[in-house]
């Protein structure tokens, strides 16, 4: 190509990012998401009375008073904080942790779209539309990141 028409050259999608760069913004994002799932940890020991305090301040009420409640939010709260953790881990070699990263993004994405879909119409729209919107985001940005990397 001659110097004129290089000024002109747009480049290609997949030739924007450079594998290297693709590499380190995928380290960046699946810490930053381990991280923020670790603070589920929170949740996990927060005691009963807080747990019943938050969910009448989000407007959903008074806090079931059956243990099954308490069981199932500090369950849920005990998975996002190993997933946050496993992703973090996996941080550490993503070349290695590929399949894996990919896996629990995937689904994490699915179960969140799950969810939603179940409990659409009985939980305000507020409460769980962002948790599917992000996991739906990050397993794709996710995707398209390892795609680009092993180029």
């Amino acid at each position: 190509m001659c110097g004129a028409c290089s000024i002109f050259h747009v480049p290609r999608g997949d030739e924007m990012i450079s594998p290297s760069l693709c590499e380190r913004l995928l380290v960046y994002l699946i810490r930053l998401a381990g991280g923020l799932m670790l603070v589920a940890v929170l949740a996990l020991l927060m005691p009963r009375p807080w747990m019943a305090a938050v969910h009448s301040w989000l407007g959903l009420g008074q806090f079931p008073p059956a243990p099954i409640a308490e069981y199932l939010a500090r369950l849920t709260s005990g998975m996002y904080t190993i997933v946050g953790g496993a992703l973090v881990l996996a941080s550490k070699d993503v070349r290695r942790y590929d399949r894996m990263i990919s896996y629990l993004v995937i689904a994490l994405a699915a179960l969140s779209v799950a969810i939603f879909l179940l409990l659409l119409g009985k939980l305000p729209v507020f409460f769980i539309l962002p948790d599917p919107v992000t996991a739906v985001g990050l397993a794709a940005v996710v995707l398209v990141l390892q795609r680009r990397m092993r180029k």
